[in-house]
């Protein structure tokens, strides 16, 4: 609740701030606030709109929310904006698309491959909504 306090203060002194309206999104998301975690990533969106990292929030949003549809059109945003596919993205691609094993499976080859470090990874926002604390622990 603090968190949520100090980054709508931060958000009322920086309101073009993209990656603070991103971060208070995240933080309603964790608390289960779809709706308004939407409208913060959609805000994030307008100030950045090219950044695929809001586009897959977004798309969290819309999965936990059970919209299908606009999970589709948030992957296929994040397809767009993001410069180079990798494999952070595609595994959370294709868990949002219904391929969780196919998902873990890209993310332990890209530990393996030290493209993602696994301190970062268990930590990561999105994929601690996508895919659960536990599961990301036996990475």
């Amino acid at each position: 609740q603090n968190a949520i306090v100090a980054a709508k203060r931060a958000a009322r002194l920086d309101p073009k701030n993209p990656r603070i309206w991103n971060a208070l999104a995240h933080l309603f998301l964790a608390g289960g606030r779809l709706e308004v975690a939407q409208s913060s990533f959609e805000r994030a969106l307008s100030l950045d709109p090219p950044n695929p990292s809001y586009h897959l929030g977004l798309a969290v949003c819309h999965f936990k929310a059970g919209d299908l549809d606009k999970v589709e059109r948030s992957l296929d945003l994040v397809n767009r904006t993001s410069s180079s596919q990798s494999n952070y993205y595609r595994a959370c691609e294709k868990a949002l698309r219904g391929h969780s094993d196919e998902a873990i499976r890209i993310l332990k080859a890209a530990l393996l491959n030290q493209e993602l470090l696994a301190p970062i990874l268990r930590r990561d926002p999105i994929l601690q909504h996508i895919f659960g604390a536990e599961i990301l622990k036996s990475l």
